[in-house]
């Protein structure tokens, strides 16, 4: 081979070496290319594993949470509740009072707070309870005052004769009543009832027609109707 020759293979071989590149670069080459294609993957594979350990700590979490729910007792609630305490008089429903105890220990409360809630139950139902007995007895107020109205205008003791029938069935009650009877009378309103006052009437003149009373004789003075009932509305 010439000078020339070998010259010319020699650039070839430098050319192709470099070209082609040494094993100990290649490995090196080779080692930081799959190095940095590994490490992605590697970071990759890392990230997956804490993604499912969170996930597992989450599942853990929700299921001690609702495993709480379930089992455990909140906090603040007592194991049994004491017996409330209520305004003299006043009474509890038993079965009612276990419901209630239920329903706050589910949701945790004290027996401090308990009973602050009992408070208001009770409070609210005294006030319902006062205001149905102010209704009840408007209602009768005004049933007294429809009655005593058709007594005034009844056609058999009413109108101009009021007074003096009144005054007849005054006597009737004296004589055959009490003072038991006048009370019911006045408290039950039915002492402004049109037939009862109708009663006593022709039970007065009855005995009026047997007993005359003697010239010169006045009636009771005053109002009839307060003579015959102390608490009519007939004035």
């Amino acid at each position: 081979m010439s000078t020339e020759a070998q010259t010319d293979a020699t650039e070839t071989a430098s050319a192709d070496a470099a070209a082609s590149g040494s094993m100990l670069t290649d490995g090196q080459q080779a080692s930081t290319e799959q190095g940095q294609e590994a490490q992605p993957a590697a970071a990759g594979g890392e990230q997956q594993g804490q993604e499912a350990q969170a996930d597992k700590g989450g599942e853990q979490a929700a299921d001690k949470a609702e495993g709480g729910k379930e089992g455990d007792k909140p906090a603040g609630a007592p194991e049994s509740y004491a017996d409330f305490t209520l305004p003299e008089g006043a009474a509890l429903n038993s079965e009612v009072v276990g419901e209630f105890q239920t329903l706050a220990k589910e949701d945790g409360l004290s027996q401090e707070r308990a009973q602050k809630y009992v408070d208001l139950g009770i409070k609210m139902a005294q006030g319902n309870q006062e205001a149905s007995q102010k209704a009840i007895q408007d209602k009768i107020n005004e049933t007294r005052t429809q009655w005593a109205e058709q007594a005034r205008t009844d056609k058999e003791f009413g109108g101009d004769k009021l007074d003096e029938n009144l005054a007849l069935a005054k006597k009737a009650l004296d004589a055959f009543g009490g003072q038991e009877l006048t009370q019911l009378l006045n408290e039950s309103g039915m002492g402004d009832h049109p037939e009862v006052i109708r009663h006593f009437v022709r039970v007065g003149r009855a005995i009026s027609e047997d007993r005359l009373v003697p010239g010169g004789r006045q009636p009771p003075a005053g109002d009839p109707a307060k003579l015959l009932y102390k608490n009519s509305n007939m004035s």
